[in-house]
C-alpha cells in the first residue's frame, strides 16, 4: 500500500482507538502513523510548565492541535483565599510561561490550532505574556483562551502589537463564563480591543464574552475578512448605539450569534430599532442566532434570501428557569409567546432556510404559528422547537401541520 493510502487507513482508525495497537506492530507503521497518532495532544499543567513537565520533544514535528489545561493548585485561591503555591498574585496563573511556550510552539512545524482552559468557574488570570507568546507563532491559525480572565492586571500598549507580522491567525475564541465580580472588566476589554483589533486583516471567524466585547474597536475598524461572529454572555451594557449598526463593518459576514443573558434589571433591546434608518449590512448571511427577539425589531424584515440557517431561543434555555431557578437567580427570561413569535417569522422572507430553531410560550397563536413554519420556509429540513405552556399550565393542543407539496 502506497503512503496515501497507509494515511487514509490511520485517518479511520484514530476515532475508534485502534490506530494506537496497529501502530505498535513494527516500526515502520508507527514512523508513518505518528503525524496521525499525535496529531492532536492534549497536556495537563499541574505545576510550572518546563520541558520535563510538558509534551516530549520527540514528538512536537507531529502536533498540529495542542490543548493545556490549567490544573494548578492556585486556581481557586482568589475565592478561598488558599496559599499560593506557583505565584505571588492569586489573580494570575503562575504555572505557563510565556517564554517557554514561545521556544516551544515554535518548534512544532504541524501547529495549527492552540487551546488553553481550565473547567472550574473561579476567577484566574492569563498574563500578556503567555498570550503574546501563542499569538506570535506564525503557523498557528486557530486559537482558544477557555475560563481565563483575559489580561486582568494590565492590557498590552497598542504599539506592541502585532505581534508578529508573518503570524495569519483566522480564528480567535475566547469562551468565558459570565462572572458575578466583573473583575478589572474595563482592563479586560482593552486589552480585547488591542488584541483583536491587531488581528482584523486575517480573522474570519471570532468570538467572544459579550459583556467584555470592545465595542468600540468593532465601531472603529473595518473587518473585511470576518466570516463569523459570535457574542456571548450578558447583554452589553457600554453601548451608545444600535448593536447592528456598531459591527456594520463586517461585509462579508455569513454566521452570526448574539446570545445574551438579560440582568434581572435589564430588558431587552432591538437590534435595529423602529424609526432608526440604517442599511441591513450583511449580505451574504446564512446563519443567524439570537436570544430572545423583539418583535418590534426591524432586522426580521430585512434578511437577505441567501439564510439558511436561524434560531430564536433564551439564554439560557428557559427550561433551566423552570427546572433549576436557583441557578439563573441573576436572569430572567422574557420568553416570547407564539403571536409575537408569528409576527417575527411572518416579516421573513428566507426561501433556502434549512434549520430552524424556535423557543416561546404556547398561546391561542398557537397551531397558526406552526402552520405558517410550513407555509414560509418550504426548503426547511430541520426543526428544532422548545415549546413551553403559560405560567397557569393550562393545556395546549397539538395540531397537525402538512407541509405543501
Amino acid at each position: 500500500l502506497d503512503v496515501d493510502i497507509l494515511d487514509y487507513i490511520f485517518q479511520i482508525l484514530r476515532p475508534a482507538r485502534g490506530l494506537r495497537s496497529l501502530s505498535s506492530t513494527c516500526r515502520g507503521l508507527r514512523t508513518l502513523s505518528m503525524p496521525v497518532l499525535f496529531k492532536s495532544c492534549v497536556v495537563d499543567v499541574s505545576r510550572p510548565i518546563t520541558i520535563s513537565h510538558f509534551l516530549p520533544s520527540s514528538l512536537w514535528p507531529f502536533v498540529s492541535s495542542l490543548h493545556i489545561v490549567d490544573k494548578c493548585s492556585d486556581i481557586r485561591a482568589m475565592r478561598f483565599q488558599d496559599d499560593l503555591h506557583y505565584t505571588v498574585d492569586p489573580l494570575m496563573c503562575g504555572v505557563l510561561d510565556g517564554a517557554f511556550l514561545k521556544d516551544a510552539l515554535r518548534e512544532m512545524p504541524r501547529l495549527r490550532s492552540v487551546h488553553v482552559g481550565f473547567i472550574w468557574r473561579e476567577d484566574h488570570g492569563l498574563g500578556w505574556s503567555v498570550i503574546d507568546a501563542i499569538l506570535s507563532v506564525s503557523q498557528i491559525r486557530e486559537f482558544t483562551i477557555r475560563s481565563y480572565l483575559f489580561c486582568p492586571r494590565e492590557a498590552p500598549a497598542r504599539r506592541v502589537v502585532p505581534l508578529n507580522p508573518s503570524a495569519h491567525l483566522t480564528t480567535f475564541n475566547y469562551a468565558r463564563y459570565a462572572s458575578r465580580s466583573q473583575l478589572h472588566a474595563d482592563v479586560q476589554r482593552a486589552a480585547l480591543g488591542v488584541v483583536i483589533g491587531s488581528l482584523r486583516s486575517s480573522l474570519e471567524h471570532l468570538r467572544l464574552p459579550s459583556d467584555l466585547s470592545p465595542i468600540s474597536t468593532f465601531r472603529s475598524l473595518s473587518w473585511t475578512r470576518l466570516r463569523e461572529l459570535r457574542l456571548d454572555g450578558t447583554y452589553p451594557s457600554n453601548i451608545d448605539a444600535p448593536l447592528l449598526d456598531i459591527i456594520s463593518g463586517m461585509p462579508r459576514l455569513r454566521s452570526l450569534a448574539l446570545l445574551f443573558a438579560l440582568p434581572r434589571d435589564m430588558e431587552k433591546r432591538p437590534l435595529w430599532p423602529p424609526r432608526c434608518t440604517l442599511h441591513f449590512p450583511f449580505p451574504e448571511l446564512e446563519e443567524l442566532v439570537v436570544s430572545y427577539p423583539d418583535p418590534e425589531d426591524y432586522l426580521y424584515s430585512h434578511l437577505p434570501p441567501s439564510l439558511r440557517r436561524l434560531s430564536f431561543r433564551c439564554c439560557p434555555h428557559h427550561c433551566l428557569h423552570v427546572w433549576e431557578p436557583a441557578c439563573c437567580m441573576r436572569w430572567h427570561s422574557p420568553i416570547l409567546p407564539a403571536s409575537d413569535l408569528l409576527r417575527i417569522l411572518s416579516s421573513i422572507k428566507a426561501p433556502v432556510l434549512q434549520h430552524l430553531q424556535l423557543e416561546y410560550v404556547a398561546d391561542h397563536a398557537d397551531a397558526a404559528l406552526l402552520g405558517s413554519i410550513a407555509a414560509s420556509f418550504p426548503r426547511l429540513s430541520s426543526l428544532e422547537i422548545h415549546r413551553f405552556r403559560q405560567v397557569d399550565n393550562s393545556n395546549v393542543s397539538i395540531v397537525r401541520t402538512s407541509c405543501p407539496q
